[in-house]
């Protein structure tokens, strides 16, 4: 079994709006990109799974590692299966890491900041490396 899977999505990267209930049957153009982003996404990583001659039922289950370089122009993706165990966590890493964010930057949603801000906006993020140890 592949321990490493590729693969790169052609056209500009779409990131998550803000969504609201009504966005689960209004037409928002924002949206649509979104979705339709993430469609390809999942789409290249079934085409990348079937290269492995992988089932569409086949998932990792254990800890990955992954890796996504955005361009104007492709999103390039690398998921990599980690030895070991799943780390005993509490909630999931993406969520932990914008809260830190948030508490870096002036956008902390009305939480007062026990210590001085170090960034204006979240947007000036530029690399993320996170991880659970």
């Amino acid at each position: 079994m592949p321990k490493l899977f590729t693969f790169k999505v052609e056209g500009k990267p779409e990131p998550k709006p803000r969504m609201t209930r009504r966005d689960r049957w209004a037409r928002r153009a924002k949206v649509l990109r979104y979705r339709e982003y993430a469609d390809e996404i999942r789409a290249a990583a079934i085409d990348c799974k079937r290269r492995f001659r992988l089932g569409d039922d086949y998932v990792l289950t254990g800890p990955v590692e992954v890796k996504i370089i955005f361009r104007e122009d492709s999103t390039f993706v690398e998921v990599r299966e980690l030895e070991g165990p799943m780390p005993k966590k509490r909630g999931d890493l993406d969520n932990c890491v914008k809260a830190v964010l948030e508490g870096l930057s002036a956008q902390a949603g009305g939480v007062e900041s026990l210590a001085p801000i170090l960034i204006n906006d979240d947007r000036q993020v530029v690399r993320i490396m996170a991880e659970f140890a």
